[in-house]
């Protein structure tokens, strides 16, 4: 078992379900993500309490309990690396030496794409060693599942930021009659549309949404951002990391194992507010608080997360692989209480990446009720924290009688 790529909420909720399902097999860590399947990092892992007079694992072996599931991060360690093909060889080959017989691995684009080349190479190389992918992206970019896991948590936190955010900016408009607020998605405008559903509920912000599905033409933001503050006395927009368009200096650099990472654009398109159109206009960058609140996590998102690695141990040990369990289509409206599976062949899902539909992508101004219908059941409560009057009268221990001076 191997968590690779970056972690979310429920990533280990992942992990937690694969042991619960691997019943008496014997299972191995990758420590330290895809740098550690190449440095032979594998470790037993034993669920935690042990039953009464069970034998202690070995030295080196990780012990893992339940209230870990609930934890966001990745237990394992995780990261990204790009393995070359003399790695993959050698990752096979260390896997083989290791007796191991199955491999799942959580993960998102990138991981897929290696556990189907993984495949394709134990294959060739004639080692019988079955591979599963279980997603996890808060991106919700891949093809094969209805949403990823990871995704529900990241948008509400989200729908909920925005919400809060748009009460803040409603008392700030005379000083900030803009704010941009920046989600993830370097790819695709997922999360950022999710926001609508803030909207939806209660006829507020956003006022604009940009993603990364329609290119992003700085005159017509203008525009833009120019009516809409003339309509509401404010602009509050959201945009997507990975909007490109021209005249958006400084958006993309590029990490340690040389991949664009996305970043800045909320910043970028607040200079062009200020120099342009004279408002004063704020940058709000998320960051990756979007991807880790444990506070935000979705109790529908937790329970796949969980279903997914169960059903990912329940294939291997069957001696199926060359898969990637996903979450079966779901249309608008359709409620989410039941968690219906599926598999996909890996090659069907390495390489891709699944954009938002046409149809669910509006105009900046616009709606999108059909994509509100399909995410609001995946979101659980939204009004925890908020329509609460908890705190607002006075405690009983303080006199709030009034005193003449």
């Amino acid at each position: 078992m191997g968590q690779f790529g970056a972690p979310t909420a429920v990533v280990n909720a992942t992990l937690w379900g694969f042991l619960e399902g691997a019943g008496g097999c014997e299972v191995l860590g990758v420590v330290g993500g895809p740098q550690g399947l190449l440095r032979g990092e594998l470790r037993p892992i034993e669920r935690l309490p042990r039953p009464a007079g069970a034998r202690t694992g070995a030295p080196r072996s990780l012990g893992i309990g339940a209230r870990v599931a609930a934890q966001p991060g990745a237990w394992l360690g995780a990261g990204r690396h790009r393995l070359e093909d003399d790695e993959l060889d050698a990752a096979v080959q260390l896997l083989a030496d290791a007796g191991v017989e199955g491999l799942a691995l959580i993960g998102g684009n990138g991981t897929m794409r290696l556990a189907s080349e993984l495949h394709r190479r134990a294959v060739q190389g004639s080692h019988p060693i079955s591979i599963v992918g279980l997603p996890k992206t808060v991106d919700n970019d891949l093809e094969g599942t209805d949403h990823a896991p990871g995704f529900p948590s990241a948008a509400r936190f989200l729908v909920r930021t925005v919400r809060d955010l748009d009460l803040d900016h409603r008392a700030m408009t005379s000083i900030e009659p803009v704010r941009i607020v920046e989600t993830l998605g370097r790819r695709t405008g997922w999360l950022a549309l999710a926001t609508l559903t803030a909207r939806a509920s209660t006829g507020g912000a956003p006022h604009l949404v940009y993603v990364p599905e329609r290119p992003l033409n700085t005159e017509t933001f203008l525009a833009d951002v120019e009516s809409t503050v003339r309509r509401h006395g404010r602009a509050l927009v959201v945009v997507a990391e990975g909007v490109s368009g021209p005249s958006i200096p400084g958006l993309f650099d590029r990490d340690a194992y040389n991949r664009p990472i996305s970043g800045g654009v909320s910043r970028a398109l607040a200079d062009l507010v200020r120099d342009h159109l004279g408002y004063h206009a704020r940058a709000e960058v998320l960051g990756l608080i979007q991807r880790c609140s444990s506070d935000a996590v979705s109790p529908v998102d937790r329970r796949e997360a969980h279903a997914v690695g169960v059903d990912g141990a329940r294939l291997l040990r069957k001696g199926e692989g060359d898969i990637m369990v996903g979450l079966a289509p779901r249309q608008p409206g359709e409620s989410a209480e039941v968690t219906r599976l599926t598999t996909t062949p890996l090659s069907e899902v390495a390489g891709h990446t699944r954009a938002v539909p046409p149809a669910w992508v509006p105009e900046p101004a616009g709606d999108a009720p059909d994509l509100v219908a399909w995410v609001r059941p995946l979101l659980g409560d939204l009004t925890e924290g908020w329509e609460s009057e908890e705190g607002i009268n006075a405690p009983d221990h303080l006199d709030t009688r009034e005193t003449s001076a």
